[in-house]
């Protein structure tokens, strides 16, 4: 079985294999052509895999409201990786996606040994900056500090009840040498992903989570997590509450030198 570690370089590049195994399935032609002019990370079969992004589909043919939750760990030099999931990102903000940018500051904190001060520095004069110049329209999305957005953090300890250990071992690896906080920095992610449905952020609607293949440990445990949570299911409950809808996820491959290069050849005349 191949194990995927979203805080480690590894390169994979068997993604049939990858869909079969983690249930990803396949971006085929017919959930892009339709879209208004379609990017090209999309066109050129980058994006390889989704799990329900019919769903984001139907919101933008049907011209309803639906979001966008993205992330960035400041832990060094911004590279090409950064830059297409920005593109893409920028992409569907262009065709309606309410737009979510956590700075994953307390990942950076726990997994990386950065100070919540030097990753907010990175973040805003590495990360943001640029992307602000990649063409992100800044006045139309949210960008946030986990650190500082409590009702993330307050996410994380309501959702993490129905975890235990034996899940996060399986999902990640972790070992009794792990810290705490690495531990915990998962859950974190998961009220990233799901406060963008509370009230106070727009309210339950498709939500669309773009990520390298690396990182679909963090939505596989978040999906498990939002079926696992009467709260957050989608049904009304005996208590008259609306829940969380289930989350819409994109992958797309790692961009790795040859398929720079190759790109760049067979379309010199085009920008990446």
């Amino acid at each position: 079985m191949v194990e995927i570690d979203p805080w480690s370089s590894t390169t994979y590049k068997n993604y049939a294999r990858l869909r079969d195994e983690f249930g990803i399935q396949e971006f085929t032609r017919d959930l892009w052509n339709d879209l208004p002019n379609p990017h090209k990370l999309l066109r050129r079969n980058v994006v390889f895999g989704h799990r329900d992004f019919r769903r984001i589909k139907r919101a933008i043919e049907k011209k309803q409201p639906w979001a966008l939750l993205t992330g960035l760990m400041p832990s060094g030099r911004m590279h090409l990786g950064h830059k297409m999931v920005i593109e893409e990102v920028i992409y569907y903000q262009s065709i309606g996606a309410e737009i979510f940018i956590a700075v994953a500051d307390i990942e950076a904190f726990a997994t990386r040994g950065y100070t919540l001060k030097e990753a907010e520095k990175l973040a805003k004069e590495e990360y943001i900056a640029n992307y602000i110049s990649l063409g992100l329209k800044p006045d139309s999305c949210q960008i946030y500090f986990q650190s500082k957005r409590e009702e993330v953090k307050d996410l994380a300890c309501l959702l993490g009840k129905k975890v235990n250990w034996s899940q996060m071992v399986a999902t990640y690896g972790f070992s009794s040498s792990t810290n705490m906080i690495h531990i915990f920095s998962p859950l974190i992610q998961t009220g990233d992903i799901l406060h963008v449905q509370l009230e106070k952020y727009g309210g339950v609607r498709p939500t669309l989570v773009p990520v390298g293949v690396d990182q679909d440990p963090h939505l596989r445990l978040c999906r498990d997590i939002v079926q696992a949570h009467r709260l957050f299911n989608v049904i009304l409950t005996r208590e008259r509450r609306i829940g969380i809808m289930g989350l819409s996820i994109t992958c797309h491959s790692f961009l790795s030198t040859s398929y720079f290069t190759f790109t760049k050849c067979l379309c010199p005349s085009s920008s990446f």
